[in-house]
């Protein structure tokens, strides 16, 4: 077994134990790890190896769409305690938002952010 598939497989246990507390980011997992003795690894490298985990087909651990609080890092779950991204998903939004076309307002022209839910794509594409 790799490092990679030893630290997937301790932190999708250490993600299933708590379920009031699904969300957990890499510097608390490779801290879980490290309480076994044989296995250190670093936050920054967990978070390496759970993101090509994300890119796998089958996956069992995702990140929040938010990061954490206190820290701003990735907050990662198992999909059994915080659903996959395929069922928080709504697929006829997509089709809802049409097609986009490219931007035609001149690049020194103001700019700004505007927040809003996915469900007004409408609404945000006719402003």
């Amino acid at each position: 077994m790799t490092k990679e598939d030893r630290a997937l497989e301790l932190v999708s246990e250490t993600l299933l134990t708590n379920k009031k507390y699904p969300w957990k980011t890499a510097v608390y997992l490779s801290s879980r790890l490290h309480d076994d003795k044989d296995f250190h690894i670093t936050s920054e490298a967990l978070d390496e190896i759970l993101i090509a985990h994300t890119r796998s087909h089958g996956r069992k651990i995702r990140h929040s769409f938010y990061p954490s609080r206190a820290t701003l890092d990735i907050l990662w779950g198992h999909v059994d305690n915080v659903k996959d991204f395929d069922s928080l998903f709504d697929p006829a939004l997509e089709k809802q938002a049409g097609e986009f076309r490219p931007c035609e307002v001149p690049t020194d022209a103001p700019w700004l952010f505007l927040s809003h839910k996915f469900q007004d794509i409408q609404a945000v594409l006719s402003i």
